[in-house]
C-alpha cells in the first residue's frame, strides 16, 4: 500500500522533488510511479526525480530536483550556489551541482567535479547541500569576467557573507582551481580600495571636514528629503538647492552591488531630466584625489 502522506512529507521538505528511492520507500511500484506520471499526480522532472502536484515547479522545488538527481554526495555549486546564498539574483535555466566524483551532465544540470571538499566547506539551506561563499565564488569565477566577480565578492564582503582572508585561504586550499587566479586578482583588487573595511557614515564625515574647508559654498542641506517632481523623492548626501547640485558619497557597501548600481544610475538619469546635477565622490577620490575633484565640484556650483 503507498503511503502518500510519507510522500507529501518528502514533497513539502523538498519544495515539492521526490526521488525515485523516496517512492519506493513509500511502497510505490514503478508500474504506479508510471500511472501517477499518467494521472498528473507526478511529474517527472530528471531521471528517478519527480515533483509532486504540480508540473512548474518553483525555483527552489527545480533546485532540490536537481540536487536528488546528481545524486549522494552532490551540492549547489558555483552561480548556482551564489544564488542560493543571496549573493546574486536567479539567471538561466543552468543549474550547475558539485561533486566529488566526475558526472555525467544531463540537459540543464552542469555538473562540475571538484576534489578536497570537506564537510567544513558546505553550508546547507534550505535543506540542500550548498558550496559555501569562497568555494561558490571559485566555481563562478572560470565563467566571469573579472568586473562581474569583483561585484559578487564586494557584494559578499558588504554582507558580510565572508571575507578576503576566507577567500585567499580558500584559493590556497583549492590550488589548482581554476577559479583561483581570478579569485585572487579580484580580492587583491578588493583589499587595494581604499574604501575596503570602511563604512557610509566614515565617509561621511571625512567628507564634511574637507567640504566645510572650501571657500565660497553656497547654502546647502544633508540627508533631507528632497521632492524633485511629484514621483521622485530622493534624500541626497547633501543638496545645494541655488545651482541643484546633488552630491552623492559612492561608497562600496551601499554602491557596488549590481541592482544597487542599476537604481543609481536610473536615479541620475531621472534627475538629468528634471535638470538636476548629480555629482558622485569615491573614496579613492575623496582620499587621494580630493584637490582635483573639490576644483571640479566648485566650478560646478559657480556655473
Amino acid at each position: 500500500m503507498v503511503d502518500w502522506q510519507q510522500i507529501t512529507r518528502h514533497a513539502r521538505r523538498q519544495d515539492g522533488a521526490v526521488s525515485l528511492g523516496q517512492l519506493r520507500l513509500a511502497g510505490m511500484t514503478d508500474d504506479q510511479v508510471l500511472r501517477a506520471c499518467a494521472t498528473g499526480r507526478l511529474h517527472r522532472r530528471h531521471r528517478g526525480v519527480f515533483v509532486v502536484g504540480s508540473d512548474v515547479p518553483t525555483r527552489h522545488g527545480r533546485l532540490w530536483a536537481a540536487s536528488l538527481a546528481a545524486g549522494p554526495g552532490a551540492w549547489l555549486y558555483g552561480l548556482t550556489a551564489l544564488e542560493l546564498l543571496g549573493l546574486r539574483p536567479p539567471a538561466g535555466d543552468a543549474i550547475h551541482l558539485g561533486a566529488p566524483t566526475r558526472r555525467r551532465t544531463r540537459g540543464a544540470l552542469v555538473l562540475h567535479e571538484a576534489s578536497r571538499v570537506e564537510a567544513r566547506h558546505l553550508w546547507r539551506r534550505r535543506g540542500m547541500a550548498v558550496a559555501f561563499p569562497p568555494l561558490a565564488l571559485l566555481g563562478a569565477a572560470p565563467s566571469l569576467d573579472d568586473d562581474a566577480l569583483a561585484v559578487l565578492v564586494a557584494n559578499a564582503v558588504a554582507r558580510r557573507t565572508t571575507s578576503p582572508s576566507r577567500m585567499l585561504a580558500a584559493a590556497e586550499h583549492f590550488l589548482r582551481h581554476p577559479g583561483v587566479p581570478a579569485l585572487r586578482r579580484v580580492v587583491a583588487a578588493e583589499l587595494a580600495d581604499p574604501g575596503h573595511g570602511r563604512t557610509h557614515a566614515e565617509m561621511e564625515a571625512r567628507f564634511l571636514a574637507l567640504l566645510r574647508a572650501l571657500p565660497g559654498l553656497p547654502p546647502y542641506r544633508r540627508n533631507e528629503p528632497l521632492h524633485l517632481a511629484e514621483d521622485h523623492v530622493v534624500v541626497p548626501d547633501v543638496w545645494f538647492p541655488g545651482p541643484r547640485v546633488w552630491l552623492e558619497l559612492d561608497s562600496r557597501t551601499w554602491h557596488e552591488q549590481r541592482r544597487a548600481m542599476d537604481r543609481d544610475r536610473r536615479k541620475d538619469q531621472r534627475a538629468a531630466a528634471l535638470g538636476v546635477v548629480v555629482f558622485r565622490i569615491t573614496w579613492q577620490q575623496l582620499l587621494h584625489e580630493w584637490e582635483r575633484v573639490a576644483r571640479d565640484l566648485l566650478a560646478v556650483l559657480a556655473r
